[in-house]
């Protein structure tokens, strides 16, 4: 529940530096966290993965710039692992939607919460991609049968109205219905 929420509210606009380094320093440091708590089942798509964190790595180390991207995908193998080694990913929804809920009251009240935020992006600095995480976390709490939080995503998908998000939202809803029934998807 804490790494979502990290996630979600690590960018605090004037106080910390730019918002997707921010991110991702709350990711590198609290997914190493848990994945020390987990039990791991090395299994042929853990097998997979160390391959290609290998290849990812000699690919990256001799550039001068590659360290950061190395970060980035070391930390989403953890997240990865840790991810598969858990039961329910209610508690990491739930951190999701508790942090989205901050977005979302400041986007309803449309404060501007930096100089180069867009118009309703809450602390995502840019309104579409605050409209697509709405839409992911729609899909997640509708297949986590979290109904309850399905009035957070509302404001970052009414108000800001993006195409990109509303195709993905559409694409998720479809397989949603596809596993239920596939002739209701495809009418």
């Amino acid at each position: 529940m804490l790494l979502g929420f990290a996630v979600m509210v690590a960018y605090l606009p004037n106080i910390v530096g730019a918002v997707v380094p921010t991110g991702w320093a709350a990711i590198c440091i609290i997914a190493p966290i848990y994945l020390l708590k987990c039990k791991i089942e090395i299994n042929q798509i853990h097998i997979l993965g160390l391959v290609f964190l290998t290849y990812a790595s000699l690919s990256l180390i001799w550039s001068p710039h590659g360290y950061y991207a190395l970060m980035q995908i070391l930390a989403l193998a953890s997240v990865f692992v840790w991810g598969a080694s858990l039961i329910d990913l209610k508690k990491v929804v739930i951190g999701l939607s508790v942090g989205l809920c901050i977005s979302a009251l400041i986007s309803i009240l449309n404060i501007p919460v930096y100089r180069v935020t867009d118009k309703f992006a809450g602390l995502f600095v840019n309104s579409n991609i605050y409209s697509e995480v709405s839409a992911l976390m729609l899909v997640a709490f509708i297949v986590t049968k979290l109904y309850f939080w399905i009035p957070v995503t509302l404001p970052g998908l009414i108000l800001i109205q993006s195409r990109t998000a509303l195709v993905g939202l559409g694409v998720g809803l479809f397989l949603i219905i596809y596993r239920i029934s596939r002739l209701y998807a495809l009418a």
